[in-house]
């Protein structure tokens, strides 16, 4: 009888403990991070696909699609890639240590027209570049949440051109691919 009740109290110590220990590594464990919504370049290319419409050719490679249409107006070309970027731009940007006129002056340093806005992307933070390209034009969207990378990069052969592309992009795909 003794044995018994030794091996019961033994086991409740073995259980107590067990139980202290796994609240305390819950406690102590950093929140999960959940990033994009989707993270898998095929299914981005699909949607992508279907945002662009018909008339565009794709490539995939790697993390990146890239798609081209020469018989649409502006013969756009759009490049997209999901990554990773755990430099702390994000935590600078969500923070507002980073603002949008800063790196606006630094993208105006590469080129004196470059125009930078700010992207509302609920849990994700962004922002848009448009730049001159040669005799071309171009537009950028980078996207970040919990250190996960998505680039949209469009050129085509002028300014509305590239707008016209980037726009049902940043405005269909972005938040499909960003998620709540």
């Amino acid at each position: 009888m003794r044995d018994s009740k030794r091996k019961v109290r033994t086991m409740i110590r073995n259980v107590s403990f067990a139980a202290i220990m796994a609240a305390a590594i819950a406690i102590a464990a950093p929140a999960h991070a959940q990033g994009f919504a989707t993270k898998d370049i095929n299914a981005i290319a699909k949607q992508a696909a279907r945002v662009l419409g018909p008339g565009y050719q794709s490539a995939l490679r790697g993390s990146s699609a890239a798609f081209n249409c020469p018989q649409c107006q502006g013969e756009p070309m759009v490049s997209i890639a999901v990554g990773r970027q755990t430099d702390g731009t994000e935590g600078r940007v969500r923070s507002g240590e980073t603002t949008m006129a800063q790196l606006q002056a630094l993208c105006r340093r590469r080129e004196p027209t470059c125009r930078i806005s700010r992207l509302a992307l609920g849990p994700a933070v962004g922002w848009l570049s448009s730049w001159p390209l040669g005799s071309s034009a171009g537009a950028t969207a980078v996207v970040l949440r919990d250190g996960d990378l998505l680039t949209v990069r469009v050129v085509a052969n002028t300014p509305q051109a590239a707008a016209a592309v980037m726009d049902p992009l940043v405005r269909k795909l972005v938040p499909a691919v960003v998620g709540r």
